[in-house]
């Protein structure tokens, strides 16, 4: 992930402006949301919920002025609702360079259902605000694209003073691309064979996507708004969970946006409605997108100077940069995951990675680790010229992760505490996985969140593999339990993250 900080070699430039540190490269799962435009402070953006809702009354006034979904009034308002995704700002859903924004079908069934709520007596703009309630194929995602569009010329303001305040000019820039306006471009991004603009925003009116990637998830979406619920229990109560997504976002359509007094009831409420600001601190912020924390993070530890590597010396020792006292030893995969896993567990431990690991819900735990581990981990491996792989697939079973150069390997099993396979993992599934690489160690990553039993079970599991004839996997523990306060590592207390071996001392 390239993220602009990055990109402008920035420390915390952008945080101390209040501006978001997008990721260039792909979309982060984030949003405009309205409300937070009704009561953003950023001065672009003041007019910004008023230019939106005279956008919608002028398309209100064509479909009241239709005889039906298909004369001229509907089709000038067809032709206004024309939203193509504005890949500038980096926000959604989309992991590639583009995404979809409104299409035909979309825009001429959003505009034949808006006709009839019109007709039936309804005509604020904010049931524009609201289509995610009753319309298929229309979330967050796309709502803020339509917003985008609505208000590019204060997201185009903005941009303009934030590169003017932090000094973006091709002058002090003169390697990166400007284009005539003086808006910096995005060289991950293009359209039609040119790098697109890169729309600077202000966290102040963002949220994150609430939902998950499909908007079938309507009640997810209906939790958020009291009104509605309220509408929908007095009229059909327990009835409701046997709906299918598509007759509830029907249900709310027919019968409360079509009906003048429910929909009066809903957008007054709606009226009344604010919403904190995101923070952007909060690892659970990141829950359905780690891959931006992991970035961050990354980045802060390296700004840090808390990264280190292997490096290679004359005598074909190796010494870790961190501290040039240490003793010189080998350079192999083995010595290159043990630094990469300490740099995992320094992250988890003292950087608030614990908090991110007990966002994740179980099911999901295991993979977005990995993906810490690489995000945060693979330029160690790769500084030190090997190679490092997530789930290589060559026989029965693929190991997590596999670090490697040539015949030298070393492989890597995650398990978290919650996994009820980890003494399976341990002393069957990775040394088969060793066995089908032709590995020449194996390590067990296990991260405690919380549960002393099977910690207590896998360490005497160990000790009993350590003294018998059979080779034994390495364990390397790492506590990712809830912490009560922000307390520092303490080696007189023990170690939170390590090989594990017989009678080491950890805290927990």
């Amino acid at each position: 992930m390239k993220l602009l900080s990055s990109y402008l070699n920035f420390t915390d430039e952008l945080e101390n402006c209040g501006v978001l540190d997008s990721s260039l490269d792909e979309d982060l799962n984030l949003f405009i949301n309205i409300l937070r435009l009704k009561q953003s402070k950023t001065p672009e953006f003041k007019n910004s919920y008023d230019r939106i809702n005279n956008f919608f009354k002028d398309i209100i006034v064509l479909l009241d002025a239709a005889h039906n979904n298909d004369d001229n009034f509907c089709r000038r308002a067809y032709r206004l609702f024309d939203f193509s995704e504005v890949n500038e700002t980096n926000l959604g859903f989309a992991k590639s360079t583009s995404g979809q924004g409104f299409g035909h079908t979309l825009r001429k069934q959003v505009i034949s259902q808006a006709f009839d709520i019109v007709k039936a007596g309804n005509k604020q703009p904010e049931i524009f605000h609201l289509m995610q309630l009753f319309e298929d194929n229309v979330g967050p995602d796309r709502i803020s694209d339509m917003i985008s569009t609505i208000i590019r010329p204060d997201l185009e303001a903005y941009t303009l003073r934030v590169l003017k305040e932090l000094g973006i000019t091709r002058t002090s820039y003169p390697k990166l691309e400007f284009d005539k306006e003086g808006f910096l471009l995005n060289p991950y991004k293009s359209q039609k064979g040119k790098h697109i603009r890169i729309y600077f925003l202000p966290t102040e009116i963002l949220q994150d996507l609430p939902i998950a990637h499909s908007w079938d998830e309507i009640d997810d979406v209906i939790s958020k708004n009291e009104a509605i619920k309220r509408e929908i229990n007095i009229e059909i109560g327990n009835e409701w969970s046997k709906y299918s997504s598509y007759m509830k976002k029907k249900y709310i359509r027919e019968e409360i946006f079509e009906n003048q007094q429910r929909c009066s009831r809903v957008i007054n409420a709606y009226r009344e409605e604010s919403t904190k600001e995101i923070d952007l601190t909060d690892p659970k912020t990141y829950s359905t997108s780690p891959d931006y924390y992991v970035a961050k993070i990354a980045k802060n530890l390296n700004d840090e100077h808390f990264a280190f590597t292997l490096k290679t010396n004359s005598t074909g020792g190796a010494v870790n940069s961190a501290d040039p006292s240490v003793i010189k030893r080998e350079v192999n995969s083995h010595s290159v995951t043990i630094d990469m896993l300490d740099y995992f567990g320094e992250f988890v431990y003292n950087h608030k990675g614990w908090e991110l690991i007990q966002s994740f819900s179980t099911g999901e735990a295991e993979k977005f680790t990995q993906r810490i581990i690489d995000g945060c981990c693979r330029k160690i491996v790769e500084e030190n010229e090997f190679d490092i792989s997530f789930e290589p697939n060559e026989g029965p079973g693929p190991a997590d992760i596999k670090v490697s150069r040539g015949s030298d390997k070393t492989v890597i099993e995650v398990k978290l505490s919650t996994n009820g396979e980890y003494i399976h993992g341990f002393d069957t599934q990775l040394p088969r996985y060793a066995e089908t690489e032709k590995a020449r160690f194996m390590v067990l990553l296990f991260i405690d969140k919380g549960n002393p039993g099977r910690l207590k079970s896998l360490k005497k599991r160990c000790d009993e593999l350590q003294f018998s004839d059979d080779y034994c996997p390495e364990l390397y523990l790492v506590d990712a339990r809830k912490q009560k306060s922000a307390s520092k590592l303490d080696f007189s207390m023990g170690a939170h993250y390590g090989l594990y071996e017989f009678g080491s001392y950890f805290a927990w």
